[in-house]
């Protein structure tokens, strides 16, 4: 399946919360079929798909996940989602999680309340929460399950455009150990990606691509 991360347009009219709306969501399509009268298929387990919302809708409720990757090993899906006023947030999702989940934005800004009433039935909150202006757009994000070096194997890579670096990785009970990197590292990063080998690499908003490696 195609997975498609779209933020919430900005626009007082693109309700992320509104499964009939296509802004603010993570869709999932079938790019192997087409159904009629599209270039594509509906999946028949899309929590849509015979009705109440936007059929390519899969979990709703993103401000601006820049960005978001699977975990090779495990499939749980970690978003980086860029946040509003207040708070940049890392959703970590299992598979089992994932389908029709609701991350809450524009109701909340993280775990805070944004836009009271609210209600946290149903909602699916941060493992990480990062307080502007110490954070200025969290950037994700990738898990390390390459070979060169064994010592991050199952660490998840981020950080902020600020220039913050941080890894994290699940514990049993499936909150986050979390720790913030120091030392120099590329300014403004943009975006963490594995090759097919699952080595890390990093880019930053000069256009230059790094390798990420492990220190002595």
């Amino acid at each position: 399946m195609l997975y498609i991360g779209t933020g919430d347009g900005g626009g007082t009219n693109n309700n992320p919360l509104d499964p009939n709306k296509l802004l603010g969501k993570m869709l999932r399509i079938d790019v192997d079929h087409q159904d009629p009268g599209k270039q594509y298929a509906i999946p028949a387990d899309n929590p849509y798909a015979a009705g109440g919302g936007a059929p390519e809708v899969w979990m709703l409720g993103l401000r601006n996940p820049w960005r978001w990757s699977f975990d090779r090993a495990t499939g749980d899906l970690w978003i980086a989602d860029v946040g509003g006023n207040l708070i940049e947030e890392l959703d970590v999702l299992s598979p089992a999680e994932q389908r029709g989940a609701n991350l809450g934005w524009n109701m909340y800004e993280g775990s805070l309340c944004a836009k009271p009433p609210c209600d946290p039935t149903g909602k699916t909150f941060p493992k990480d929460e990062r307080m502007h202006p110490a954070w200025e757009a969290i950037i994700g994000g990738q898990m390390y399950r390459g070979t060169c070096y064994p010592d991050l194997v199952g660490w998840f890579f981020y950080g902020d455009f600020g220039g913050k670096y941080a890894k994290a990785r699940l514990r049993p009970d499936r909150s986050l150990e979390i720790v913030d990197l120091t030392g120099s590292f590329p300014p403004h990063p943009t975006s963490f990606h594995e090759n097919a080998p699952n080595e890390i690499y990093t880019t930053d908003s000069s256009g230059v691509l790094y390798q990420l490696e492990a220190g002595p």
